[in-house]
């Protein structure tokens, strides 16, 4: 598992993914907690067709504080030529549990997306196997550029993003505590870990348009 304990510039270049440990973001558990809670429950921001997700458009994010003092956080950590390839979209507040799991269906099996983004994860609760961790391919996202570019309009339904060729072993969980910071680009193979009943995992996830 590639964990860095300190930041490091990050480059997808360089990296399909990188984890960042320790809290290096400085968030405060009882008060970033308390603030998700509340917008993830706001009704203006949970119209969409995700039942775990709330979604809070780029304009607000820019204005509204803990979110923008993070992103602004998360901006320093990059490369200073792979700022040049993002722009940020928005920020999806994710809550979820074993009834949001489906076996055998995307995300929970390996693929990669047809819309090429760069996203950051940030755990706002302890994650470890039994929370269903997002899984990982240690290879550069430019390894499956070309077959990005092949996927149709309908590769959700036909599957065609799901990735065969590796063994399930050779993901890795992105595990981590509270504070967790998970940079990564979507061509890198990936896949949501199934969760116990009764466990959840929280997330700021900030989504990057990606060039």
């Amino acid at each position: 598992m590639k964990k860095i304990e300190e930041f490091k510039n990050y480059n997808n270049e360089d990296h399909g993914y990188l984890i960042f440990e320790k809290n290096q973001l400085n968030l405060n558990f009882e008060i970033i907690n308390k603030i998700f809670e509340k917008d993830f429950n706001n009704n203006k921001y949970s119209k969409n067709h995700y039942e775990n997700v709330s979604i809070i458009p780029r304009e607000e994010v820019l204005t509204i504080d803990p979110y923008n003092e993070i992103l602004k956080k998360l901006y320093f950590k990059l490369d200073v030529n792979f700022k040049k390839k993002i722009s940020f979209e928005n920020l999806w507040l994710q809550k979820s549990s074993n009834s949001n799991y489906k076996k055998d269906d995307l995300p929970f099996i390996p693929h990669i997306d047809k819309a090429r983004k760069f996203k950051v994860m940030v755990y706002l609760n302890d994650v470890d196997l039994e929370n269903g961790p997002i899984f990982f391919l240690n290879m550069p996202g430019k390894n499956f550029e070309e077959k990005r570019k092949r996927l149709s309009d309908d590769h959700k339904k036909n599957k065609e993003n799901v990735i065969y060729d590796f063994k399930i072993s050779e993901y890795s969980p992105a595990i981590g505590k509270f504070g967790t910071s998970i940079f990564f680009d979507t061509n890198c193979p990936h896949f949501a870990g199934e969760q116990k009943i009764n466990k959840v995992r929280k997330v700021l996830r900030f989504n990057f348009k990606l060039y």
